[in-house]
């Protein structure tokens, strides 16, 4: 039973971080979608 509420407590935690630090640098992801877009369509 420990073990396995390591392990969900573990996989939380690390979703958890992962969601802030990507809301917390929203500029950063913005530019390089536009970014992929652009590439995509060279013709415009």
């Amino acid at each position: 039973m420990t073990k396995t509420n390591d392990f969900q407590v573990s996989q939380y935690c690390f979703a958890t971080c992962n969601y802030r630090e990507r809301k917390s640098k929203p500029t950063e992801t913005m530019p390089l979608e536009g970014y992929t877009i652009d590439y995509a369509e060279p013709d415009n």
